[in-house]
């Protein structure tokens, strides 16, 4: 952990998932997160379906075509 690998993973998931939505037009992304994990998910704009403290996985989503549309706007300012 924190050697950032998982940066590295992201960053090239988000590309290829990038290339899918251009052609298949899939909109939401979604992981079953373990609990450790929930705040680096957080941290690209995934959100908790819903909060089960009593579970180690925790589903969440990403509104792709949201976080692509703020990635775009924050690089292009």
């Amino acid at each position: 952990q924190h050697r950032g690998f998982g940066k590295a993973l992201m960053r090239e998931f988000f590309y290829t998932a990038h290339q899918i939505a251009k052609i298949e037009g899939s909109r939401f992304i979604t992981v079953d997160a373990k609990s450790e994990a929930e705040t680096f998910y957080q941290m690209y704009l995934f959100v908790p379906v819903i909060s089960r403290a009593d579970s180690e996985i925790i589903p969440m989503y990403l509104d792709f075509k949201r976080f692509y549309d703020k990635t775009l706007s924050e690089i292009s300012d």
